[in-house]
């Protein structure tokens, strides 16, 4: 919460003459105030000191209420790329199937590499770190027959059912 100082400083002030008031008025208080330039006796110093106690500690106190609000605002931002990080860095699973199947076909995605390890449902898997699907499009390549074949992943794509359709080699 950020004060306006503007409203604070006459609301010190205030208080500095109701409590110099009651206490030279009904208290009986003494004070003196003693520098180069002037001297300063009575309600007036005890004015000036309370004023100065007062104002010194909306100064220190709006001062640790701004750092408080700098150290929340840092914390958010880190927890922020923490998380980014942590998306970034998770494991991505890609699973599909190849159309036709052939037993020969290995799978590749620009950081790794799969054979079929599933001959029965011809289910092939893949795993990937650091691989941001959100930023752009990924391409798996299936290799069968001495030829490749590219397939395109979207952002939209559902990764753990892809169904890539390659061109019969026979």
């Amino acid at each position: 919460m950020q004060v306006n100082p503007i409203q604070i400083v006459p609301l010190l002030f205030l208080l500095s003459l109701v409590a110099a008031f009651l206490l030279f008025k009904f208290l009986d208080s003494k004070a003196e105030i003693v520098s180069k330039g002037y001297k300063a006796g009575g309600a007036i110093a005890g004015f000036i000191i309370v004023y100065g106690m007062l104002y010194g500690s909306f100064y220190k106190i709006s001062g640790a209420q701004e750092k408080l609000e700098e150290q929340k605002n840092t914390i958010e931002e880190l927890q922020s790329k923490i998380s980014e990080r942590d998306k970034f860095q998770q494991v991505r699973q890609f699973q599909g199937t190849i159309e036709p199947y052939s037993e020969h076909t290995k799978v590749v995605l620009a950081v790794t590499e799969s054979d079929i390890q599933d001959p029965i449902n011809r289910r092939f898997r893949l795993s990937a770190q650091c691989v941001d699907l959100i930023k752009g499009k990924f391409s798996l390549y299936v290799l069968r027959a001495g030829r490749v074949y590219p397939y395109e992943i979207f952002p939209e794509d559902d990764i753990s059912a892809l169904k890539i359709p390659v061109p019969d080699s026979n």
